[in-house]
Formats: structure tokens, sequence, C-alpha cells
């Protein structure tokens, strides 16, 4: 431990080997200078304003390992702001208003925001000083604050895993790793969670090896540098002409609200769909390579591209799917110039066409996906909404956008669907999905989280109030989603990290809904909602509220977490003040709901077992929209407990 505490130390000092006020405000993730100072004074022994190697590794003993008074005794002196050995309300105030103004995330946030905070620090500094002095001299000793602080070990217990994951957020400080689950497991879990994208790969598997040697077996006495691209031909016509089926969007959708759809990984679409990509990709490079080996023998490499047909169109299907793979890059996608990969995958027109003229035989395999296609595309066409008017944006301090779009008659969607949206005044190219998260019926509504060029743009002018009066706006849909099969489980647990919560929002109305009139599978939901700070839960508390009001039954268990909560030692007097007023049966701080907010990120392994242990021998479904890192983590805890994975992907 020691080692890793002097690592921690290292990572935090200057290059004197030091840690000041400022950078303990960077390590400590703070924006308030003031409660960087109050964490100083309090590590800092001889008063230089500055932390050595030894005051800091005091400090996290004492923090992380030391007894509850330990800590108590560190959080009264941080909030003893004058030093006198006792607290009074203004510095209970203070420090409560501070740590709510860390948890908003920024102090971009509109005077009716900042009213409405100030009455809840007026609101949480009466409970905890009037609950704290009982003497009713009006300040708090520490012996009054160590009482109303020791029947609160859930809190104490925040402030170690806070300090544990300032000194060392990337390891696990307080107990040993998990033991790996054996390979064989892993792998049986696997079968069991993604059994029809497990059948469906090893059957693609089966068909690619299958081609590939009769395609060379075919040419078996012209040499292995004939052999090898007729064999990689072959699996190409294969691949090539399979790549359409999971971007139908349309069939798909229609597939999946039928039965027979549960045979097929339609959750898994664009999965596959990259994944013959790649195939086409490297099949494509080595079939070119074996050629150029066979060419250089005979007529020459040059000779054989230039002069003849196989080579020209040949060449220029290697460059296309070069072209197209270089911009589909993450790095190209998400660096604001979307539309070159737009553009770039547009040339699946151009690719098509060259590969009916380059493969012989490719019309066979490509007939049937090409007339499916086709099809698509002309329900597209039917189908695809231009020109809505009325549509209306606004932005919201947590960088969130709304828009709302009048619903046009013939639009039938379902909860959890989404949907394309293009707006021309800001790219007249661009479609962007989204999940519509109002009630099937009502006018479309999205909630857009401020995450690339596009839908910064848009904040910009929600927030400018510059937005077009007839601004139009075109919708492409709706679209399922594997959200939609929560109506058919009877065990659902749903995860919905930060804007990822969209696609729950219509659902657990609906479920609810669905409940109180007798109807649907589920017997039991538990949703779960990250959140950094508390403003980024504005928008969408009011329909979790509802949805508390309206559950008569105490179908859905909610959890609302917020990660960037202060749970820290200088936060103690806010927790408890927030703990009072939930004992005190008042609505939750952050959301207005009754149930209490969490402060930090859940550990799911330990969530997803108990949740697993409570309706064994049932098996419990997992439908998680965020971002791709935790989903992985997620997806993991689900393999070790047996729950079966569903993740949104657009």
């Amino acid at each position: 431990m020691l080692a890793q505490l002097d690592g921690a130390f290292v990572r935090h000092a200057r290059a004197d080997g030091l840690i000041d006020a400022e950078g303990l405000r960077r390590a400590l993730r703070l924006r308030n200078d003031f409660l960087a100072q109050r964490m100083l004074s309090i590590l800092d022994r001889n008063g230089d304003g500055r932390i050595d190697r030894e005051d800091f590794i005091r400090a996290v003993r004492g923090l992380v390992f030391g007894s509850a008074r330990e800590q108590m005794r560190f959080s009264f002196q941080i909030h003893d702001i004058d030093g006198d050995g006792r607290v009074h309300r203004h510095e209970i105030r203070r420090m409560i208003a501070m740590n709510l103004g860390e948890e908003a995330g920024s102090d971009d946030a509109g005077d009716e925001a900042l009213r409405q905070r100030e009455g809840k620090v007026d609101e949480l500094t009466d409970l905890l000083f009037n609950a704290a002095d009982q003497d009713l001299d009006g300040s708090v000793s520490f012996a009054e604050f160590k009482r109303v602080s020791v029947g609160q070990p859930n809190l104490l217990e925040l402030v170690t895993k806070s300090a544990a994951s300032w000194v060392l957020p990337e390891s696990n400080l307080l107990g040993g790793a998990k033991a790996p689950a054996k390979f064989f497991a892993r792998i049986r879990r696997v079968i069991e969670n993604r059994a029809t994208l497990v059948v469906f790969l090893a059957l693609l598997g089966v068909i690619n090896i299958a081609l590939f040697v009769n395609g060379a077996l075919a040419y078996q006495g012209q040499g292995p540098w004939v052999m090898l691209p007729r064999g990689c031909g072959a699996s190409l016509n294969f691949n090539g002409a399979l790549i359409l089926v999971p971007v139908m969007r349309r069939i798909l959708t229609w597939l999946r609200s039928r039965r027979i759809g549960r045979l097929f990984p339609i959750d898994d679409a664009l999965l596959i769909h990259r994944l013959l990509a790649y195939a086409i990709l490297l099949l494509g490079l080595v079939h070119s390579a074996a050629h150029f080996v066979n060419y250089s023998q005979h007529d020459g490499i040059l000779t054989s591209l230039m002069y003849t047909s196989a080579g020209r169109t040949g060449a220029t299907l290697l460059l296309i799917s070069m072209v197209k793979w270089a911009f589909s890059l993450p790095r190209v996608r998400k660096s604001g110039r979307f539309e070159l990969f737009y553009f770039s995958h547009l040339a699946y027109v151009l690719w098509f066409a060259v590969a009916l003229l380059h493969g012989p035989r490719f019309w066979q395999y490509a007939l049937v996906p090409l007339l499916a296609f086709a099809l698509e595309y002309l329900l597209k066409s039917r189908r695809r909404i231009r020109d809505i008017s009325g549509a209306d944006v606004s932005g919201l301090s947590s960088g969130v956008t709304h828009l709302t779009v009048p619903c046009p008659p013939d639009f039938q969607n379902r909860p959890g669907d989404y949907a394309f949206v293009r707006i021309p005044a800001l790219a007249r190219h661009e479609w962007r999905p989204f999940t519509i998260n109002s009630a099937p019926g009502a006018e479309l509504g999205f909630h857009i989280g401020s995450e690339g060029d596009w839908t910064k743009s848009l904040h910009r002018m929600a927030k400018a109030s510059d937005t077009p009066s007839s601004m139009v706006v075109n919708i492409d849909g709706p679209f399922g989603t594997p959200s939609a099969n929560i109506l058919g489980v009877r065990y659902a647990l749903m995860i919905g990290a930060g804007i990822g919560v969209t696609p729950f929002a219509s659902v657990l109305e609906s479920l609810v809904n669905s409940a109180n009139a007798g109807q649907g599978e589920l017997k039991k939901a538990h949703f779960y909602w990250l959140n950094r700070d508390s403003r980024s839960f504005e928008w969408f508390a009011d329909l979790l509220l509802k949805v508390e009001q309206m559950d008569a039954r105490e179908l859905v268990d909610i959890h609302i977490c917020m990660t960037g909560g202060r749970s820290g030692i200088s936060a103690l007097a806010l927790n408890l003040a927030r703990k009072l007023a939930h004992d005190l049966g008042k609505p939750d701080l952050t959301t207005g709901l009754r149930s209490q907010t969490r402060l930090g990120a859940p550990d799911f392994d330990h969530e997803l077992a108990a949740i697993a242990a409570r309706h064994a021998p049932d098996v419990v479904d997992v439908f998680f929209c965020g971002p791709p890192g935790l989903g992985r983590r997620i997806k993991d805890a689900c393999r070790r407990h047996a729950l079966r994975f569903h993740q949104e992907v657009f």
C-alpha cells in the first residue's frame, strides 16, 4: 500500500515534490478555490501552504483507514472556518452552499436556478443546525457534531470511498481485486447471454470457410497464388451481399415486432455490419495481394491492373473499401467532420456497381439483398417526413437541448423508438439518430445532449433564442430499439447514463400504465440513472415524479446516482442535512423524488448480483444506454451473473 500512496503523491505533486492549493484543487476536481484552501489548511501541519509526502500519507491513512472519530474530527475542522473550536450557522451554510455549487457542474445557470439553490441551502442549513445544536447556544461543538454524525455510518463510508478514489482513482485501495472468472465459465456465460449472436457468427464463419475452400479447390491445379484469391473472392461475394442486411432499419424494425425476430441478433445489427465491413476489407487485401504475386509472375502488376477489366475494377473496389474504412473511424466521426463519414459512405452505390462488373457470380449472391434494399429505400422515400414546420427548441442549463416537433398523422411510434432528424438550417445533409422520449401519439419530443459540433450548434441556437420562426425539421422513422423488448420480459433492469436515459423516458410511463391496467408480462423493473452533476437531472425528473405518483403497484424501483456528487470529508455536513431531510419524508434535494439520490457511481457488480439473486431462478434482462466504456463493464458483470444484456446502438 505504501508504494501505491507514494505513486499517488508523485502524480499530484509539483516538480519540487510538494502539493499546493492549486494542485489540490485540480486533484480533487474542484472549481471552488476556498474548498481547496480548507482542505489544505487541515492537511498542512506546519502552515507553509504546501503538503509534503508525510502530510499526504498521514492524511490519507486517517481518511481511508482511520476510525470514524478521526474522520468526524477532520470534517469538523474543515467546517470550523474561523478555527475557534465551534461551528456556527454561517459556517455550515457557507460549506453547504459551496458544495452544492460544486455539484451543479458549472456556474452557467439562470437566475431562477440560483434562487432555488439558495433556498435549498437555507433549508438544509436549518435542518442540520437545529438537529445538531442541542444546547441551543447558537453553535455546534465537536461533541454535538459527532452525535449527529455517528448514527450515519453510510455517510462515513462514502467519505472513505471518496478519499480512496481521489488517491488512486483506477485502483482498489480498499480491497483486493476480484478473482477473474475461469475461461470456460466466461465462454459459457457469453453463449448463454448472447446465444443468437453466437449462433449467427458461428454460422457466418462456417459459411465463409465452406465458400473459401470450395472456391480455392475449384482452381486446385493452377497453384496457390490463384487458389488463394479465388477462395477470398468466393467469401467476398457472400459478405459483400450480406453487408446490406444489417442497415435495413425498416425491415429489421418490422422483424423485431414479430415472434420470429427473436431468432435473429437484431440488437447487434450494427456490430454485425462493422464485422462484415472489416471482413470485406481484410479479404480484399489478401485477394489483391495474392493477385499481385500472380501478376508479377506473368504480364506484370501494372499491365494487369491497367489493361484488364478485372485489374481495373478490383483496384477500384479496394480503393473504395479503404476510403470508406478510413472515414468510418471513430476519430473521424466524432471530430466534427461527420460529413466525411456521410459522403464517403454514399460510395456504397459505386462499390456495388463495380462489384457486379468485377465478379461474374456476385449478382447471384447480391440479387435478393439488393431487391430488399430497394424495397427499404422505397419505404424510406415514402415514409420520410419532409418540411415539418412549427418545431421548437429550448436550451437547458445542463447542456441538453429539448426539441419538439409536431407529430404527423401517419407517424406511429412505440415506446423506446428512435428517429433520424435533419435540420437544414444547421446542416443540409446531416441526419442524426435520437430517441423519441414523448408518449406515442403526442408531439415528438427529443432531448439532445451537446456532444458534437451539430448538437452544440443546436444548443447555441436554442440558448441564443435565434431559432427561425419557420424552422424546418425532417424526420425519418420511427425505428425499433432493444427498449421495446422491455414490455415483453418479466424482470427488467434499465440503466441510463447521462443523455443515454432517453430510450427509457417513454418506456417507463408505458410500463406503469400497462401494469395498472393489468396488462404486460413485467413483474418488476429496476431503473438506474447516472449523471455527473445535479443540473443534468433537470429535464427528466418531472417524468420520473409522474411515474412515482402513478406507480401504485410499486412496479419500478428508481435509483438516481450522481457520480459527481460531493461525498468527501468537506461535504459531510451537506450529506448529513440531506439524510435528515429524507428521514423527515421530504422530497429529494436533487430530483424532487421520494427516492434519495445516491452519491457516486454504483458498484454494478454488487448491484447486479443482488438483483439476480432476488429474482432467481428467473433471468433478468438488462437494458443499457450510455458511454461504451461503462457498457463494457456492465456487460462483463452481466456475464458473471448470468443476466441478459441489451445495449442501445444507433
